[in-house]
């Protein structure tokens, strides 16, 4: 009669063991906003943000798992394993559940409906509110301001990211006052798409917060004749970004040379010197920093 109780007791302690070896493979610091999912006995995957503040809502995706529980333990100290705070059901492979309002170490689990915790994943409720915001999105090629909130701890960045290779576009000190809203000056991409704004942790090597922007052009024109005959003395209008500086320029398309050049910002307009022999030019509206192009038009420059 004891031998089926020890081959239960057996094959429910497989979840246990193949799970303690995922978590000893599991890497120590993560690179994504959304941590990488857990893959425990069963295949029981579950994605959650890494950091969250307190009081916000956690929102857990669960793969392959149902009629189990998503459970939020904690908080975890030196002397302290924590106890369960709150369980939500499996019904439709997503739980939402709301953080703690005390700071700290916590951790998500799923547990099956025999009461085999198959996948759990760490949460860490943040200290200090951590915050992007980007109302106008980000200029290509421009400086734009990035208001954030978080720990400001030393070496920490507000970052542009590109997702599609991985890479690092540019970034700011994220120095301030811990807690309160504070502004980085962020460099945008020149080229067009969706970047992310992160606030990047130096001490984790995790971004704590990330903001999905689109990267468009900014709000420049130009204005100016179609065609003109050398030497002819033109009036030019344009339009760039208020906040940067910008080229007006004609330029010679067969050999990239600058022929004639004025630095200016915001809405004006000047008077230009045509280019003294014919053929086709470009003029050109660029960010004086970076030479980046934000608005281009034709000019055809003929014999008198």
């Amino acid at each position: 009669m004891n031998k089926p109780m020890i081959l239960v007791a057996l094959i429910a302690s497989v979840p246990m063991l193949l799970t303690q070896a995922a978590n000893a493979a599991m890497p120590q610091s993560r690179a994504n906003a959304v941590p990488p999912v857990i893959l425990a006995a069963g295949k029981v995957m579950i994605e959650a943000p890494e950091t969250v503040d307190p009081g916000a809502s956690i929102a857990v995706i669960i793969t392959g798992g149902t009629g189990g529980h998503i459970k939020l333990w904690g908080p975890f100290t030196q002397s302290a394993k924590g106890g369960r705070i709150h369980s939500v059901g499996d019904t439709s492979g997503s739980a939402v559940l709301t953080a703690p309002a005390t700071p700290g170490s916590y951790e998500l689990r799923y547990v099956n409906a025999a009461g085999v915790m198959l996948a759990p994943l760490s949460l860490d409720v943040a200290a200090v509110p951590i915050t992007l915001s980007a109302p106008h999105g980000l200029g290509a090629g421009i400086d734009t301001q990035v208001e954030w909130r978080g720990p400001a701890n030393p070496g920490d960045t507000i970052q542009v990211y590109d997702p599609a290779n991985g890479a690092v576009v540019s970034e700011a000190p994220a120095e301030g006052q811990p807690g309160a809203v504070n502004v980085a000056v962020l460099r945008g991409p020149e080229t067009l798409g969706n970047y992310q704004i992160r606030y990047w942790s130096s001490t984790r090597q995790v971004p704590l917060r990330s903001l999905t922007v689109a990267v468009q052009l900014g709000d420049a024109w130009l204005r100016t004749p179609i065609e003109v005959f050398v030497g002819e003395i033109f009036l030019a209008e344009w339009q760039g970004p208020n906040d940067a500086d910008h080229i007006y320029q004609i330029v010679d398309p067969a050999t990239g040379t600058v022929v004639t050049s004025l630095t200016g910002s915001g809405a004006g307009t000047a008077r230009l010197e045509a280019p003294s022999v014919p053929g086709a030019y470009r003029v050109q509206l660029a960010n004086a920093q970076t030479g980046f192009v934000l608005a281009d038009l034709p000019l055809d420059v003929d014999a008198k």
